[in-house]
């Protein structure tokens, strides 16, 4: 059964200047390009919302108005507004092009009792494009061209590609199109086969995909800010486009996998933002990270009032890492962030006064820090060699190796998991626990690390694991020993 339907205008509201009979002039050259590559296979990691969906219709209508193409075509969606959305493209652009094309909808079998609506058109050749919600089983018996639209997040990717796949069989095309969904996806992995493929280093099975890569800085860069503008009447420059975007996103790992083309490695991630966030303090109850070493020392004094024992772990860093001082307090059996110093770019004379404050701090009871690990790796052993000799059984020296990363690392996780601790509420200290990945080596070694990016390398994370490591082993004591018949 079929069924005439009207169309949109102009999705963009950009005006329209033909200058050739692919239309690309409209297009930004991000879109170009894709539309120049006639590749059998090819896929495209793409940000969220830079118009990749148009230009796919662009050249499904182009191609075949101009006698380039004479298959049909066969696209799967997420969901069936995206379904209809793209025949609205593809029918936008014929218009375009001065050609008349016939609309409708019909039933399809996929399985169920009533069937599934497809959204269809058909050019003057008489071959169509049909666009249809992700179900496998629409693709068996079709040929032709066949896109893939956010496959990413198609509910049966693996049974998705082996039904369309065949579809191609007699001169047909393959196009995937998505936003990344996870490490584990099967679009991420047609990625990084197609990116063995560009680096010559194929391996047996690896689907030949052209691959285009466009992140949202890539947009911008190719004139997205200023076709927005041009289509809404906005006023965005390009950064501020691009803060906007940022702003909107609620945790780095959201930013990446949105708009930059990165997948999330949240299944991966050692803190998941969900475990973080069940340890997250009111407003009010513990520290928040600060730059200003006065507000550090008045947040010890403030929050650290009832507590039994403080302890301190400090990551050392300078120009890419942060310096972090993280001291905790202990309240019965809980833990609780009472200072947190967050720096970069300071000398270290100002590194050994931070440390030195909090070491000199007194409490109420004669409250102070019991015990602190410092990172000796790299940077940081001339620091911890001087505040050992300052402060002796206080402060412990610790270097990060495999070793000791794995020792400290699941002391961590496990008071998450207990709820024992307590955080404040701040973005990009979550950002960098959660940046923690375990993973094991092919030798059956368990490796704990984190990527290193604009906001660190895990420096948070294991600032906290040596305070908890200082809070979990004793602190030397010393004894009195009476000497008979000699001297020491």
């Amino acid at each position: 059964m079929t069924q005439a339907f009207s169309t949109l205008s102009d999705p963009t509201g950009a005006p329209i200047v033909i200058t050739d009979a692919k239309v690309r002039s409209p297009l930004l050259p991000y879109q170009q390009r894709w539309m120049a590559d006639e590749s059998a296979l090819k896929i495209w990691s793409k940000s969220r919302r830079i118009g990749a969906t148009y230009a796919e219709a662009a050249d499904v209508a182009m191609s075949r108005l101009s006698g380039r193409r004479n298959e049909d075509y066969w696209f799967s969606s997420a969901d069936e507004s995206a379904a209809y959305e793209f025949i609205e493209y593809v029918v936008f652009w014929s218009k375009v092009a001065g050609k008349v094309t016939q609309a409708f909808t019909e039933q399809i079998d996929d399985g169920t009792t009533n069937g599934a609506t497809a959204y269809c058109m058909r050019f003057p050749s008489g071959k169509r494009c049909t666009a249809m919600t992700s179900n496998p089983r629409r693709f068996r018996s079709k040929g032709g061209d066949v896109g893939g639209d956010e496959f990413a997040f198609h509910e049966h990717a693996s049974e998705m590609y082996k039904a369309m796949s065949p579809c191609t069989t007699w001169g047909g095309r393959l196009r995937i199109l998505s936003s990344h969904n996870g490490e584990q996806s099967l679009f991420n992995e047609f990625v990084q086969m197609a990116q063995r493929h560009t680096r010559g280093e194929a391996k047996v099975g690896d689907v030949p995909f052209s691959l285009h890569t466009t992140t949202i800085e890539d947009a911008v860069s190719d004139g997205l800010a200023e076709k927005i503008n041009e289509a809404k009447g906005t006023t965005y420059t390009r950064e501020s486009f691009l803060a906007e975007c940022r702003a909107k996103c609620r945790t780095e790992d959201d930013w990446l996998q949105e708009y930059m083309c990165v997948p999330s490695a949240e299944t991966q991630a050692y803190l998941p933002y969900d475990l973080l966030n069940t340890c997250i303090a009111r407003p009010g109850l513990c520290a928040t990270p600060t730059d200003d070493l006065a507000k550090f020392a008045a947040d010890i004094q403030h929050f650290s009032r009832g507590a039994s024992a403080l302890y301190l772990g400090n990551d050392i860093g300078r120009t890419n890492d942060w310096f972090i001082l993280w001291v905790l307090g202990k309240f019965g059996g809980r833990w609780s962030t009472v200072g947190l110093l967050r720096w970069r770019n300071q000398r270290f004379a100002a590194m050994e006064t931070a440390i030195a404050t909090a070491m000199d701090f007194r409490g109420e009871n004669n409250l102070r820090v019991h015990r602190a690990c410092i990172d000796r790796t790299g940077l940081g052993m001339q620091l911890a060699e001087r505040m050992g000799e300052k402060y002796r059984s206080r402060v412990e020296g610790v270097n990060f190796t495999q070793q000791s990363k794995a020792e400290m690392a699941p002391r961590v996780l496990v008071h998450f998991q207990d709820g024992t601790i307590q955080i404040p509420d701040d973005r990009l200290m979550k950002d960098d626990l959660h940046s923690l990945r375990k993973s094991v080596t092919s030798s059956g070694n368990v490796r704990y690390a984190g990527e290193r990016g604009a906001n660190g390398h895990a420096d948070h994370f294991w600032a906290l694991a040596l305070a908890l490591e200082a809070a979990d082993q004793p602190v030397a004591q010393g004894r009195a020993v009476k000497v008979v018949g000699g001297s020491i």
